[in-house]
């Protein structure tokens, strides 16, 4: 949290600038409280109404700054806030691959949803609500000091009682907020994936499991929030006592100073003011506190989940086979005892060898889920092998970067991705490609027959996929991809859920395209196009299963 506040040091200064004039003007306030008093005894009727004036504009001045400075706070911690979410997301930009698809997608929207918000509460707002009772309670120490001496005293005895008490919570405390914060991405990873299957409970009648799901995981969730507001409790509890303590035997001392004619009858007010200024705030800031250390445990997974992917990055960069000769450059992409698994001792293939040369076109037939996806994620460096090498013109693909891999080969899922956002955005993905340049890819694999139609559909939005069929969507990835004009295409299953015509004129397409080099996967290839493939490879003929 150091970071973020060091790096908004600016905005933290105004704000804990703010905060101070407001305590010092709420102290001056109990003065004038005194004064009050003091002038109400003596009976100075014009004294009186002065003060009881004064009073009133004073705090109109501390209701006026506290606004500006509560719209100010939230706009600092809303900057801190995206600085974080920067950072979880920069990290993830690092991952690989078979890092990143490690864990579900709802854990990362945890990460950045539920866990800044998390700190945002708990961190932030807590700070400043610390500094704020800190800087109050300096204001009114000096400002009891100089009605007597001993009341300072013993209200900074009493104040380090109460600040120091609630470390005895601390382990509890990191402990459930550990646990809360796992709890919570589970729940997120849970309800996610039974509300992605809404239609398949519709279907079976099943929708009950959807809701006995939900509740289960939800009373999950919420144990662990008990448990953590448990730990929470005690340490306001432990505040609370301490405050309600020392405010009776500061306001006794008062009384017995004004007994023994040391302080003015006033004092009595001010001192109850102030102590109650003092306490209130160092009995809440016990609990405040435990909070803040509670966002540790979410910074120390952000660091360990960094280090993790460093580490992964570092492996894959390792070599896996010898010395590379220059008679290994003539195939384009080379696989020598390639051997893969998801899981140790248990592979989808092993021990494959094949090579792919430059514009030729090669069609992978073989059952589904028999392994010609993940060969091809392989081929594509997204999967790592667990043993022999992966050469790309004569290259170890380990060792080539990632980005200068991507723009000379395109890897087309049979599941098409598209963002939250207009045909024209899902095309460009950040580049910058003319609308002339978007419908002529459109054109290209058949969406659009016109300029007309192609502008409608590049203003399209697109929100969770909706709006196009699955062989649109199929289309235009393919569109996509095809406007980046790669050297290399590995398509899977990439027209299965084309019609039949359409996505035969598009195979044709690509097979009569001499530059290009296609590598495609099929379990129901059509037959028109079959023959204008360079070679068939039988998948089952092709790997060696342990």
């Amino acid at each position: 949290m150091k970071k973020y506040l060091g790096l908004h040091k600016r905005e933290v200064g105004i704000i804990i600038t703010l905060l101070a004039v407001t305590e010092l003007f709420t102290v001056l306030g109990s003065v004038i409280n005194a004064r009050i008093l003091n002038s109400l005894v003596a009976m100075k009727i014009r004294l009186f109404s002065f003060n009881v004036g004064l009073f009133l504009v004073n705090w109109a001045i501390i209701v006026a700054i506290r606004y500006l400075e509560t719209i100010y706070q939230e706009r600092v911690i809303q900057n801190m806030d995206t600085a974080i979410r920067s950072d979880v997301v920069g990290m993830l930009l690092k991952s690989n691959y078979s890092t990143y698809n490690s864990k579900d997608t709802n854990t990362y929207e945890s990460w950045v949803n539920n866990d800044i918000q998390t700190i945002n509460e708990q961190g932030f707002r807590s700070l400043f609500v610390v500094i704020d009772g800190l800087l109050g309670t300096f204001f009114a120490l000096i400002v009891l000091f100089t009605f007597h001496w001993s009341l300072a005293i013993m209200a900074i005895a009493f104040s380090l009682v109460i600040l120091t008490s609630p470390r005895f919570f601390n382990g509890q405390l990191e402990k459930q907020t550990t646990a809360f914060t796992h709890e919570n991405e589970r729940f997120v990873e849970q309800t996610g994936d039974f509300l992605s299957v809404f239609n398949l409970l519709y279907t079976f009648n099943a929708l009950r499991l959807l809701l006995r799901k939900i509740t289960q995981a939800s009373q999950k969730l919420g144990d662990a929030f008990v448990n953590r507001s448990r730990v929470q409790a005690k340490i306001a509890a432990t505040g609370f006592l301490g405050n309600v303590i020392s405010q009776i035997l500061l306001t006794g001392l008062t009384g017995f100073l004004v007994i023994d004619r040391l302080v003015s009858v006033g004092t009595i007010n001010a001192v109850s003011s102030l102590s109650g200024n003092i306490f209130n705030n160092l009995g809440n800031m016990s609990n405040y506190l435990g909070m803040i250390r509670g966002t540790r445990p979410i910074f120390s997974k952000y660091g360990i989940e960094d280090r993790l992917i460093d580490q992964s990055n570092i492996k894959a960069k390792k070599l896996s086979g010898g010395e590379l000769s220059e008679s290994q450059t003539d195939k384009l992409i080379k696989l020598t005892d390639v051997s893969f698994g998801y899981e140790p001792k248990k592979p989808i293939f092993a021990q494959v060898s094949v090579s792919f040369k430059a514009g030729k076109k090669y069609l992978i037939l073989g059952q589904s889920g028999s392994g010609k996806s993940t060969l091809l994620k392989v081929v594509a460096g997204y999967l790592l092998p667990e043993s022999g090498t992966v050469l790309f013109k004569g290259r170890n693909l380990k060792l080539i970067d990632p980005e200068d891999l991507h723009r000379q080969l395109l890897y087309l899922d049979q599941k098409p991705q598209m963002i939250s956002a207009s045909v024209r955005e899902n095309l460009n993905l950040g580049a910058h490609y003319s609308d002339e340049q978007l419908i002529k890819s459109l054109k290209y694999v058949e969406l659009v027959k016109d300029e007309r139609a192609g502008m409608v559909l590049l203003n399209t939005n697109l929100r969770d996929n909706q709006g196009l069929s699955g062989g649109q969507l199929q289309r235009l990835a393919l569109a996509r991809g095809i406007l980046r004009r790669p050297k290399i295409i590995l398509l899977d299953e990439g027209t299965s859920a084309v019609d039949h015509k359409t996505a035969v004129d598009i195979e044709r397409l690509l097979l009569q395209d001499s530059a290009l080099t296609l590598i495609m996967v099929s379990h129901t290839p059509h037959q028109e196009t079959v023959g204008m493939f360079d070679q068939q490879i039988n998948f089952d003929d092709l790997i060696k299963k342990q």
